[in-house]
């Protein structure tokens, strides 16, 4: 009888170790955490390859591109992250449901004017310049500008964002928007009476914290339909043969399927 027993709770031993290991088989992963993403991290997300390049200093006025992110690969693009190549890269939201990383300063642009004058063979020519400096003066006696604007957070590959982070909403077509470095330069002249007149306009920008020569990513959140998405776009400026000169590179996107 002893025995039996014995037998009995040995055997009741093993099914519940069997059922024990099968259910552990059974267990599935934990679930991905959407509250936050790694940068350069695609697990979970829809990534689109662009490898678009612009130069993007010392253009003249009227040199224009516009990167609109098409994320779904239908053609069109998706309003979601624009980006805006005049007189540098400017970055934006493309509805008020989108918002980045980052967060608004108030930004001094610096206004120089200077005129000269020079006479050879009877003919005057008057050289106007007007420079905007931003985040920098030129002389002492500039007149000053401030304006709001989003400077938007620089990261490193392998960082993180979570949704708590700080996000702002900004338009690249005013001037809440965020200026990567950028230098533009363009000239023109007329003529009056005996007088050559020589106007040169320049635009610096050099308020951004992006470095240059390695890549970096921007940061940014979509809440539609009560649901939030994180993503990002990874960025480099990339230096020519020119001094202050470098191309703006767009080389891909993510954001959470």
């Amino acid at each position: 009888m002893k025995r039996l027993i014995s037998l009995t709770i040995i055997a009741l031993a093993v099914v519940c170790i069997v059922f024990s290991c099968k259910k552990e088989k059974q267990s599935t992963t934990d679930p991905i955490d959407t509250s936050k993403i790694t940068f350069g991290n695609t697990e979970g997300m829809d990534v689109v390859r662009l490898d678009s390049i612009y130069l993007t200093n010392h253009q003249w006025a009227g040199y224009y591109y516009l990167e609109n992110i098409d994320f779904d690969g239908d053609g069109l693009g998706d309003n979601i992250i624009k980006f805006e190549i005049i007189a540098g890269a400017w970055v934006g939201s493309g509805s008020q449901n989108v918002a980045i990383l980052g967060e608004f300063f108030e930004k001094e642009t610096f206004i120089h004017n200077d005129t000269s004058y020079n006479s050879h063979d009877g003919i005057v020519e008057a050289i106007c310049s007007e420079i905007y400096s931003n985040c920098g003066q030129i002389a002492t006696y500039d007149s000053v500008q401030t304006s709001q604007v989003l400077k938007v957070t620089a990261n490193d590959e392998g960082a993180q964002m979570s949704v708590n982070d700080n996000f702002e909403y900004a338009s690249i077509f005013y001037n809440d928007a965020e200026i990567f470095q950028g230098d533009l330069f363009s000239e023109s002249y007329y003529n009056s009476n005996d007088t050559v007149y020589r106007y040169t306009f320049r635009f610096i920008n050099h308020c951004s914290d992006f470095a240059t020569g390695k890549p970096e990513y921007i940061g940014f959140k979509v809440t539609e339909n009560d649901r939030t998405r994180l993503g990002w776009v990874k960025v480099e400026l990339i230096p020519t043969d020119l001094p202050d000169d470098y191309y703006f590179k767009i080389i891909d996107a993510a954001i959470q399927k």
